[in-house]
């Protein structure tokens, strides 16, 4: 009278792999068939009495319910599976991103540490090992201030639950001379760049660690060089004078102070061109060029003063080098060759009047100092003793 029993299993199969609406399709057609195969009358689909429609409500009913459970229950195991596969997922793409931060960590050309938010050791990679003397096991676990000088280990946990409290990447003691500890107890020189990074445990932060040993004796070399060079100058005899690229003066010798000083006491610090404003656009454009690297050099240069004043100088513009290895300025010598431009000129007016005035009288004329020396003969007498007048004057 309820052959239906046999029909709740494929409409239980049915919702399982294929889900709700396979299920509700498979309650139709189970309802049609055991209507008109198995239920008198057969060959018919009329209800027929009232136990053949009651026997139908419940089947369709019941069908319903095992069609909506097992929907769900399919809907339930596909989101498990989604769940589970994303997991999965999930898992191995941290675990690449894991193991490609370990690589990078290993091959990174500085010494690499990872420090929790508790300042214990996380990681180390090669370099770190080989900078500061410890198998890598000896610091896993370990305090960074291990790394540090004893004299500061004390206050370092201040600063660095000041930083987590506010981390972000930056340097680290910005300004500030840092000096690392090796396992042996020798401390050298170091830069230190922090990066904080987001964990599965929390925040920790990465230490970049650059031994810079090599770049401070460097720099402790070009300034002690940079040193002497201002000693040099402020000592040297000449006129001399040390400039920075904005052309103000590092360091002047005495004898530029009283030649090229115009009444200052002091000139460091001061503009070039502010003490010296009628410099002209062509001298300027060999500073630039010194600036640039050139050096250059003039034996006669003639300098036109804002108050007419004429001035002969030789000189030289050479470039110098600061600490940090780039042109920091330039060097010039100067010297006021003016007195001796006058001699040269009285001595070529000179000349020229002597020439004038033996040049019509008949016989050969030598002229001798007081030490009898020649100091002048003509061609005549050059004619005369046979040697010209470079194997006579002096003699």
């Amino acid at each position: 009278q309820f052959p239906f029993l046999t029909i709740f299993p494929a409409i239980l199969v049915s919702a399982w792999y294929g889900g709700l609406f396979p299920s509700l399709f498979a309650v139709g057609i189970g309802a049609l068939s055991s209507r008109y195969f198995i239920m008198p009358p057969r060959g018919s689909f009329s209800l027929g009495g009232l136990d053949t429609r009651t026997g139908m409500v419940l089947y369709l009913l019941t069908g319903v319910g095992i069609a909506l459970l097992g929907g769900a229950m399919k809907r339930a195991i596909w989101r498990a599976e989604a769940n589970a596969l994303a997991i999965r997922r999930h898992a191995t793409t941290v675990e690449q991103a894991n193991r490609r931060f370990v690589q990078a960590m290993e091959s990174a050309f500085n010494a690499e540490l990872m420090v929790s938010a508790s300042g214990l050791i996380t990681m180390v990679n090669a370099k770190a090992e080989q900078l500061f003397g410890y198998a890598r096991a000896e610091l896993l676990g370990q305090p960074v201030e291990i790394l540090l000088p004893e004299r500061w280990r004390g206050r370092h946990p201040e600063h660095r639950a000041a930083f987590m409290a506010h981390p972000e990447v930056r340097s680290m003691g910005s300004g500030r001379d840092l000096t690392a500890r090796r396992k042996d107890g020798a401390e050298f020189p170091v830069e230190i760049s922090l990066n904080p990074i987001s964990t599965e445990v929390g925040v920790e932060v990465l230490c970049s660690i650059v031994d810079i040993t090599v770049r401070k004796r460097v720099e402790d070399a070009l300034r002690t060089s940079e040193a002497q060079l201002r000693l040099f100058v402020e000592q040297a005899p000449v006129s001399m004078a040390l400039l920075d690229r904005e052309m103000r003066y590092v360091a002047n010798s005495r004898r530029w102070l009283i030649d090229y000083g115009r009444g200052h006491d002091h000139l460091v610090g001061r503009s070039h061109y502010d003490i010296h404003p009628d410099v002209p656009e062509r001298w300027k454009e060999i500073h630039r060029r010194g600036l640039a690297g050139e050096s250059q050099r003039c034996d006669d240069d003639v300098w036109v003063r804002a108050d007419g004043q004429k001035s002969w100088l030789r000189w030289a513009v050479h470039p110098w080098v600061d600490m940090r290895g780039t042109i920091g300025g330039i060097i010039i010598f100067a010297e006021d060759i003016t007195a001796r431009k006058h001699d040269e000129e009285l001595l070529h007016k000179q000349q020229q009047q002597l020439a004038l005035i033996t040049a019509n009288m008949p016989g050969p004329l030598a002229l001798l100092d007081s030490s009898a020396r020649y100091v002048f003969v003509d061609r005549i007498f050059e004619q005369w003793v046979s040697k010209p007048a470079s194997e006579i004057i002096g003699r």
